[in-house]
């Protein structure tokens, strides 16, 4: 079930609940968890791991491990939180399973530290990646698969994570993890690379798909092929389309000419065309079949004057008709830098800008409700997810008390 508008302002913003009670959800670390209005400590893991049970796993890296679940419902979200405070990880993060409607958190998985998740297309497998491994969890069960040991990964080691270091493929057997080999190197000596998981095999293909360049953090992205990826770096011209063979070697890697680089992209349905936002502050869409670019003739763009869109806050339709981008302010330093305030809707049929609103809370992440009637925006400083409606941009409610530093979200199918 989708979230519906609440007419009461009082009840605009709703803290986060877990079961039917309503208590603020807040995990520092190894500390204290509030679960049913009950405070779980410390000492019960340790009196699990007396038992012969370790919720963290086999690893002082922390493995990914579920402290409680509900099978998800088709549009329940789950939210990563990787626990950021004041730039500084912990050595712990969490994946939340939310309900919009009610705003109560389904599911808990603790995690480790630089975490990155994907969801398999069917749903039926959540991939998180953290702690240097990479665990796979039933969603309907919520038991963990498994941890695998994954060397190098690419994701950064402070700050919130990087989109698209972690991606599922579309026939729901692969999972690409972006690696990057040698970085304290100096002298660019540093390698970038995808390995490849086989689900069915559970396990690592022996070789890795080498990309050409190490110089940005790349972005990939799983084309329909079985084993075709695209990949690009912010900021950087081209584009690469790599044919990963059965043994995770690349059996062919091809340049797609971007034009202005592109901040960040989204595939749009139809699997192949990478809508994204250039320097230039253009919105432009890239065929990886027929190998070009094209820009929809915009029409008047109404977000404020002093503000930019935002790259990470973008999202598109399920028919692939409607493109939203946050805004934010177009001076900011760090992680502020990085918020958007408003969103914008484009219609990339007609290039014409259909609605723009600011939002209560700055926010990180958007993304889109499962059929397309609501927006989610995450916001990782007031610890929010923000519901407006897709068509006007409305803002209808908050669920607010939402983890610590909540990132990034992912609908379950």
């Amino acid at each position: 079930m989708e979230p519906t508008s609440t007419k009461s302002q009082a009840n605009r913003r709703a803290g986060a609940k877990v079961g039917n009670t309503h208590v603020p959800w807040r995990v520092r670390g190894l500390g204290v968890w509030a679960l049913s209005g009950v405070f779980v400590s410390s000492w019960i893991l340790a009196m699990a791991s007396a038992a012969g049970i370790s919720p963290w796993g086999d690893s002082p890296q922390l493995n990914a491990s579920v402290i409680f679940w509900t099978s998800p419902h088709p549009g329940w979200l789950y939210v990563l939180d990787p626990e950021i405070i004041r730039y500084r990880p912990n050595n712990v993060s969490q994946v939340l399973l939310v309900d919009p409607t009610s705003g109560e958190i389904k599911g808990v998985i603790r995690a480790g530290l630089q975490p990155d998740f994907a969801l398999s297309p069917d749903g039926s497998h959540l991939y998180i990646l953290s702690g240097g491994y990479l665990s796979a969890v039933d969603t309907q069960s919520g038991s963990v698969l498994g941890n695998w040991p994954v060397h190098d990964p690419a994701q950064i080691i402070t700050g919130l994570p990087s989109p698209g270091s972690l991606v599922a493929g579309t026939g729901n057997r692969y999972v690409f993890v972006l690696k990057v080999h040698n970085r304290q190197m100096a002298g660019g000596g540093a390698t970038c690379a995808i390995g490849t998981f086989d689900v069915q095999q559970g396990a690592f293909l022996p070789d890795e798909a080498r990309l050409p360049t190490c110089d940005g953090l790349w972005e990939i992205k799983a084309l329909p092929a079985e084993r075709k990826i695209l990949a690009f770096i912010s900021y950087s011209k081209d584009a690469q389309i790599v044919q990963i063979g059965p043994g995770g070697a690349a059996l062919s890697t091809s340049t797609l000419a971007l034009g202005n680089p592109p901040a960040s992209g989204v595939l749009l349905p139809d699997g192949h065309t990478l809508a994204f936002l250039n320097t230039q502050r253009q919105i432009a869409l890239a065929d990886t079949e027929l190998g070009r670019v094209t820009y929809p003739e915009l029409g008047a763009v109404t977000i404020p004057p002093d503000t930019m869109m935002r790259p990470q806050s973008l999202t598109v339709s399920a028919s692939g008709g409607m493109l939203y981008v946050g805004y934010g302010p177009a001076s900011g330093v760090g992680f502020w830098s990085d918020l958007a305030h408003g969103v914008a809707a484009f219609n990339l049929g007609t290039g014409q800008q259909q609605a723009s609103a600011a939002t209560s809370d700055p926010f990180l992440h958007l993304t889109l409700s499962l059929h397309g009637k609501y927006l989610y925006a995450i916001s990782p400083v007031w610890r929010s997810i923000v519901v407006l409606d897709a068509s006007s941009l409305k803002e209808l409610r908050t669920i607010s008390n939402l983890g610590v530093t909540p990132a990034s979200a992912l609908v379950a199918p």
